[in-house]
């Protein structure tokens, strides 16, 4: 399991994000015309999306899939869709001020484990299935704690020690989609080919990465010159 939970301060800039980016993809009442089965197929969706970048670790009757290797990054940011459609969820719910608020009276909020269960992919899917259930019973502290159990289950699935990793590479995603739209993507003229990941393991902040390397540009902007936003790779959390 990871050895740092992704923190109550992570949690609220998150929140914070994801609430602008559903009011620039949707608008301020960005609620309107979304249904609750929508935004869990979408989940849902987003969950199978993560396993097909882990088929060579689980697919055991291909050996097709079995001979590929794990993108580990490409892996890592299929997972912060997951997490971006449960922070979704949660605001479906709940108004921003009300999460920000819940989150500031509490200095940590440790994930609800359910004891240890050597399958870490079974962990996983019941950690989705937790939290999807929680969201519809208006707990806004329990549905918290199950989303944080969906990241840590995800981190161990991938093998990521560090889950605050999950809250760097949930900016980058975030202020990407902030570039889609402003792209073009809602009018389906958005090209996604032009897009560039910087792999997590370059990461200034990164656990991965070999110590004395120096920095990285950011992958919208030259870090120190010109920041994209106070997410980019100079907050100091």
């Amino acid at each position: 399991m990871s050895k740092h939970f992704v923190t109550t301060a992570h949690l609220q800039r998150m929140f914070l994000e994801q609430e602008k980016l559903n009011k620039k993809y949707n608008g301020e009442n960005w609620r309107d015309g979304i249904q609750m089965g929508h935004m869990k197929t979408a989940y849902w969706d987003e969950v199978g999306e993560f396993a097909r970048e882990l088929t060579p670790d689980w697919k055991w009757w291909s050996g097709k899939a079995k001979a590929k290797t794990i993108d580990f990054d490409k892996a890592l940011y299929e997972l912060i869709d997951v997490i971006h459609f449960g922070l979704m969820l949660i605001l479906f719910r709940h108004d921003i001020t009300q999460v920000v608020f819940r989150l500031g009276l509490k200095p940590t909020i440790e994930a609800d484990m359910y004891g240890v269960v050597d399958d870490k992919y079974d962990h996983f899917i019941k950690a989705n299935t937790r939290f999807l259930y929680s969201v519809a019973q208006h707990n806004l502290e329990q549905e918290i704690r199950n989303l944080l159990n969906v990241i840590e289950t995800g981190c161990n699935v991938l093998g990521v020690q560090y889950a605050d990793t999950v809250y760097y590479a949930y900016m980058e995603k975030n202020s990407l989609n902030h570039k889609r739209v402003e792209g073009g993507q809602l009018e389906g003229t958005y090209d996604k080919s032009t897009e560039v990941y910087n792999p997590l393991i370059d990461h200034p902040r990164s656990p991965y990465r070999p110590e004395g390397s120096g920095k990285v540009d950011c992958m919208y902007c030259n870090y120190g010159k010109n920041p994209c936003n106070e997410f980019c790779y100079g907050e100091d959390l």
